[in-house]
Parts: structure tokens; sequence; C-alpha cells
């Protein structure tokens, strides 16, 4: 199986700590350790010692005379003896062959301290950005922590965090549910399992997260087992009060009594999963049942998080207390959620339904909502423009609406396939990225009303599933896939964007030398002018459609005739 990057995040440069802890043995383990790997070693050898001195007395006898005549031809007798220095480790076969102190800094030897390439590797420089990856391969799924320099061009992963389950999301906080009042670096990791993993960033070869909320799918089946337990109970009791009852006419009755068992224990095998949910439904496990899908970490309000989940919910929690605070029910699976970036009680969804709603999270009410063509993929907000609300669906499309109208500024058909991330500089108004699993990403300006296709490039990933901006840098951009990984690229290094940023008077590092002087292929210009065709603006309002249930009809109806027209036609 391929290396899958199901999802990227980026870390706020400056958040990191210098030197990272990291999770290792002591000098007391590490003496002791190689203290007892020498004992052991010191056995073997006298042991083996004794085999051969009792099977090979004979053979010593004749090597002493060639080992006297190597001696006299070379005269190693003049050679200074080793002596052992106070608190050296003589050197023996084994683990403590391979040093004589636990520690350089206890080597008398070595009296300057060079700091090595992994030392220099291992801290955090200022100008660093850190870059998250989520990874998937057979059974084995992580969270690489990468570290990404743009002036000297390094990237390299730092440390890794094992995880239990494939990676869906991930969401850099800096929140710390054990000091509050102190920032800190973590990561929120949704995954397959109901639970959710934060994990300390600052802390290196870590073997659990600091905080789960919720609970994992190994204990989501211990409940289900309990949850079938107490099931058979109760029916075993009704059972045994209807034979009871029904004794004296158990003979005559026997083969349909033996019937109405068959049928209540299929009753039963059918219902084992509704029965585990029903426990979690009165309050007696706070969790998600299913996958959690999308995170949203409130920036405004720091011990909030959202998660959304395929069991049909978004849950607000208060990480202070690893609690839910509030969970908005929806009709099917909720895939995307985000924060509104001024107004700190507005939440967005996306769900599977096609239906993009936005919540008020003080009351968890209900505001507005927008029926959409196709499973919603990506909901953002456009920061530059907070009133605008950017969607993308597997339908290829990317819809931009607007919050106080509830109208439909643009439609862009983006992509040939779903459109499964979209990503907005963080400081170049307008400039948006799409993915898509048709294996391409595609650059657009909708700094103005009406979208301007800027530049498309095919990244030979099979399908693209993430794409992410720098949060500092605006030019960097990190994407990821099913296969080859993941790459980090400088956007200027296209000629179309290079451009564009030049004609916005923003400033371009020197370190990027102007490429619009290369030579453009043909098919990357038939590509542009085909693309170029595909954006298209509207003025309607969409609020209205989305609540009104005889457009739905009218809609399937028509689709309905076309696809009867196409078939007539073939």
């Amino acid at each position: 199986m391929p290396t899958i990057v199901s999802c990227l995040c980026w870390v706020e440069k400056g958040k990191a700590r210098a030197i990272p802890e990291k999770v290792t043995l002591d000098k007391e383990e590490l003496d002791t350790l190689i203290q007892g790997k020498k004992d052991d070693d010191d056995d073997d050898e006298t042991s083996e010692a004794m085999e051969d001195s009792s099977g090979g007395q004979k053979q010593t006898e004749e090597n002493e005379e060639g080992e006297e005549d190597i001696d006299q031809l070379y005269q190693l007798d003049k050679y200074e003896s080793d002596e052992e220095l106070p608190g050296e480790k003589t050197t023996v076969g084994g683990l403590s062959g391979l040093m004589y102190y636990s520690n350089n800094e206890d080597d008398p030897y070595i009296t300057l301290k060079v700091m090595d390439d992994e030392e220099q590797d291992f801290m955090i420089q200022e100008d660093d950005n850190l870059l998250l990856v989520g990874k998937a391969e057979d059974e084995f799924s992580s969270v690489e922590v990468h570290v990404f320099n743009e002036k000297d061009n390094h990237l390299y992963c730092h440390h890794e965090v094992l995880i239990n389950a494939y990676p869906l999301a991930l969401e850099w906080l800096n929140y710390d549910p054990g000091q509050p009042e102190e920032e800190g670096s973590f990561v929120a990791v949704g995954s397959m399992s109901p639970a959710i993993e934060i994990w300390d960033l600052d802390l290196v070869d870590a073997v659990e997260p600091l905080v789960v909320l919720g609970t994992s799918i190994e204990t989501m089946t211990e409940m289900m087992k309990l949850a079938k337990s107490k099931s058979k109970k109760k029916k075993d009791k009704k059972k045994k009060d209807k034979k009871k009852k029904d004794k004296k006419k158990k003979k005559k009755h026997k083969k349909n009594e033996s019937s109405d068992d068959n049928e209540e224990a299929m009753e039963y095998d059918e219902s084992e999963a509704e029965a585990a949910a029903a426990m979690l439904s009165t309050g007696e496990l706070d969790s998600h049942l299913d996958a959690v899908m999308g995170l949203a970490w409130n920036r405004t309000v720091r011990s909030l998080l959202a998660s959304a989940s395929a069991d049909n919910t978004v849950k607000i929690w208060d990480l202070s207390e690893g609690k839910t605070l509030l969970t908005l029910d929806h009709p099917d699976k909720v895939q995307t959620i985000q924060w509104h970036p001024k107004e700190l009680s507005l939440l967005a969804s996306g769900c599977y339904d096609g239906i993009v709603r936005l919540f008020s999270c003080e009351d968890g009410s209900l505001l507005m909502h927008w029926k959409l063509s196709g499973e919603i993929e990506k909901v953002l907000w456009n920061h530059f423009q907070p009133n605008q609300l950017l969607v993308s669906t597997e339908k290829s499309q990317i819809y931009c609406l607007e919050r106080n109208t509830g109208q439909l500024v643009f439609t862009i058909n983006a992509h040939t396939e779903a459109v499964t991330d979209i990503s907005l500089s963080c400081q170049i108004p307008g400039l948006l990225v799409t993915s898509s699993s048709d294996d391409t990403i595609k650059f657009w300006d909708i700094h103005e009303k009406s979208p301007v296709f800027l530049y498309s490039r095919p990244m030979h990933m099979v399908a693209v599933l993430c794409s992410n901006f720098c949060t500092d840098n605006p030019y960097i951009l990190s994407v990821g896939g099913q296969t080859n990984g993941f790459q980090v690229m400088n956007v200027l290094t296209q000629p179309p964007l290079y451009k564009k940023c030049k004609e916005r008077g923003l400033s371009v590092p020197e370190s990027v030398t102007d490429p619009t002087g290369a030579v453009q292929d043909d098919d990357d210009e038939e590509k542009e002018d085909n693309d170029d065709n595909v954006v298209k603006s509207a003025e309607r309002d969409v609020k209205d459609r989305s609540h009104k249930s005889q457009e739905k009809s009218k809609g399937k109806s028509v689709v309905k005739k076309r696809d009867k027209k196409k078939k007539q036609k073939a």
C-alpha cells in the first residue's frame, strides 16, 4: 500500500519550544543498563574460556610459541599498557564495548563540546516553520512533525507521533488544558476512531496523548458488548416468565415456541448497535459514535474545540473540562466545520446531504442554511471578506455564499472531479488554491466579484487530498495526496502567480527569481484557455431555494427529464 497523506496542518512560527523535551532514559538508568550488559558479557566470556581451556589445552600450548616469536619480532612488550582511569568502563563485547562513558560530558578527553548536525536539527530555530503531516501506510498511521526553513530551503522530519487509526483531520492549538493561562503547542487529531487525541508537540517520543476527548473504538466495542449482555438478560427473563405462564401448553406449542425464539434472537442481533447507541445518548458516555472527520479550534475562546463526525453530529468541547458543551444534530455525516474569524459564536458546517448550515453556538440555534449540489467537502471563511463563505463539493464546484444576504456570489466549475480541499493565502487577498481527486491543484483570483483562473498544475498523486497555505508565509503551499507523499512549494515560481503578485504591488522575496520569461508548454496554454471559460458568476438567492421543498421536487423532475432525453438521443 502506498503512503497516503490525508491531512496537513501548519504550526504558527515561534510557537514551538526551541528545544523540545525528549522522553528518554536518564543517566542512572543508562548506566544500569550498560553495567548489566557488561556483567552478562563477562559471564559469557568466562564460560566460553572454561570450555576452551578444557577442550583445547593442547592447541593453546602450540600457539604460545608462535606468540612469543611475534612479541620478539615487533617488541610488543615495550608498548605502554592501558591503565583504567577512575570512572572508566573497560571495553568488552556487547553494549558496553560501544562506549567508555554513558555520557560524553563525563569523558575527560572531550574538552571541546561541539553541537553535531543531529543536535542542530533537533533545535527549532526562530525562522523555522513546522508542518504536521497525517500519514497512513498499511495498518500503520502517524502524524509527522516536519521542519521547513525557506531561507535554507531545508525540509526534514523532526519527529513522529504514532496514532491508533487512519488520520482524517489535524488542528493546531495553543491551549494547554493543564495550564490554561500558559500557551503551548498541541495538535488535535481526528481519525477513524470516535476519540479525539490531543498531543503535545513539544514532547518527543511520547507514548500516549496528553488528552483524549471521547471514547476509543476499543472502548466502544466493549460498550456494545455490555449493551448486548444487558439486552440478553432482559430477554432471558421475559422468556422464562413466558415459559411459566405457558407451561401447560408447552407440548402443544413447542414447535411454534421454537420459531418465536429464532425470531427473537434475530431481532436481538439487529438491535445490538442501537442498544449501544442508546446508552451513549442517555449521557452515560460523552463521545462521538463514529469517525471524527473535521476539527476547528476557536482562536478567540481558546478552550473551545469543535468536531464534526460521521455519527451525524457536531460537538463543541470544553478543553478545560474535557467535556461536551453542545451537540448539534445533522441528518447525515458531517465532514467539515469552521468558526467565523470575527464572530466567536458562529460555526459553519458542511454535510453529506449537500446543505451548508450556520449555527449560533450560544444556544445551538440554526441561523441559515444553503442547499448546494453534491456532498460538501470543505467550508472556508474568507478572512479578507469575513461575510463570505467558500464551499467546495464532490460535484467539482466552488461556491461563494454571502452570509448577510444569503445570496450566492459566484460559482466556479473548478475541476472534473470532487474538490477535496480549498485554502486561502494568509496575506494575498483573493489567492485561492483548490485541490481535487482529478490529481490537480488550481489557483484562482477571487479578490473581485468575478473570479479569475490563474494556473493549473498536475501533482502526480493519483488524487490530491489536501492543500494548505502556510500560516506565516503567503507564498508557501503544502499539498498531500493518495501517493507520492506530500510536497511543499513556493507558488511564485509559476509565472501567472508571480505576475499577479507584481500587479497587486505585493512584495516578492529577493530569493525568488522572475519566472515570467520562462517558456510555457503548449499543453499548459491550452489548459489555461479552457479553464478561463469555466468561471461562472451569479446573483441569485439560494437561501430561499434551500427552504422550499417544492423547488426541490421541480429540480429532481428536471434532472429526470434531462436524463430521459439523453437516453432517447443515445
